[in-house]
């Protein structure tokens, strides 16, 4: 980004546009090494300082990039963070978040931040063609899935020829109940483990940026991408149920062993 940023520069004034890079994805990843410096910026000088020296080289990118829903799911997911943290570990991170805010508020350059103010601002269901397309969209993989509602019918939404955009609506529509079913059991466990992961005091550093990122890419599939496109959202959460209840498993499995111990100690 540092040797492409003359080309990003003269792009300020529409979305960034390169040759090979996607701005959403781009934006997408700037969002996962921000919420990575986040959880870990108080776990090492180094990491501090190197922080400090990247986070306003992302924060350019996501300002040029104009991703709402990046925006908006990321914004989301560290709501939802800070929701199901435990006592006074939601209050530390709500005040290193109020510091970071007015850091970022005060320090960055206004032009960028009216950037990411007129993308939210633009959501709009009747003048952003944009929004009206995904408006358009949910509607026809809505009334789609009504049509036939048990085992789907089209792959694509038919008044756009296209995917929906949300592959909640895209699993209704193309498999119906009996194709998503299942797929919503895989997303309650994720979400349950996610859950589960964040709360829990003594979890890794690692189970908590899975978990996060599992949230975030779970909001973020709700207004963007497609089933067999959202590769970050089926990374993570068969990520974070094999981290959550694999170890549950283990941790009864040695219960189990360890009460076997004791009645043969007892009986021996």
């Amino acid at each position: 980004m540092i040797l492409n940023r003359e080309a990003l520069m003269a792009t300020a004034e529409r979305r960034m546009m390169l040759d090979k890079i996607n701005p959403i994805a781009l934006a997408y990843v700037s969002s996962s090494l921000m919420l990575f410096y986040f959880l870990s910026f108080t776990r090492s000088k180094w990491i501090m300082f190197e922080a400090l020296l990247i986070v306003p080289i992302l924060l350019l990118i996501v300002s040029l990039a104009r991703s709402r829903g990046m925006l908006i799911s990321t914004g989301i997911a560290l709501a939802i963070y800070l929701l199901v943290l435990k006592g006074t570990r939601r209050i530390w991170t709500l005040a290193g978040l109020a510091i970071v805010g007015a850091t970022v508020g005060l320090y960055a350059n206004p032009e960028y931040i009216d950037h990411v103010t007129k993308a939210l601002g633009r959501i709009d269901t009747e003048s952003d063609m944009s929004t009206v397309g995904r408006v358009m969209a949910f509607q026809g993989a809505w009334e789609q899935f009504l049509t036939d509602p048990f085992l789907g019918r089209y792959a694509i939404e038919l008044s756009t020829n296209y995917y929906p955009h949300n592959i909640y609506l895209e699993s209704l529509m193309s498999v119906g109940l009996i194709g998503t079913v299942p797929f919503m059991i895989h997303f309650g466990m994720a979400l349950r483990a996610a859950i589960g992961l964040i709360r829990e005091r003594n979890a890794s550093f690692t189970r908590v940026f899975v978990a996060l990122l599992f949230v975030r890419d779970a909001i973020g599939a709700a207004g963007s991408g497609g089933l067999w496109s959202v590769s970050g959202y089926w990374i993570t959460s068969f990520l974070v149920i094999v981290m959550w209840y694999g170890r549950r498993q283990d941790e009864r499995l040695l219960h189990a062993r360890l009460r076997r111990q004791a009645v043969h100690g007892w009986q021996g």
